[in-house]
């Protein structure tokens, strides 16, 4: 999510929006319309909240995987995976 006006930041807050949930509207949502003044209105569907649902449901049967491991990186670039099985 890029950055927002203090207008838009505080809408956000009276309307209850976590960071989480706008990292989700980010990547999930579609795009409902671009309007007149070149602005894009983005909408989350039923159907984008389930694909969400099942990537994350997804995510939270690899996170347990995930115990032990650590990547060596170098200048950005994964050089090798590791897996301490402990």
């Amino acid at each position: 999510m890029g950055p927002m006006t203090s207008y838009a930041q505080k809408q956000l807050r009276q309307k209850g929006f976590s960071a989480l949930s706008l990292r989700i509207i980010d990547e999930f949502a579609e795009l409902k319309r671009e309007r007149k003044d070149g602005a894009m209105e983005v909408f989350m569907s039923k159907k984008k909240k389930m694909q969400a649902i099942r990537e994350f449901k997804r995510a939270i049967q690899e996170l347990s995987k995930t115990q032990g491991a650590s990547l060596i990186i170098r200048d950005g670039l994964v050089i090798t995976a590791l897996k301490n099985n402990n």
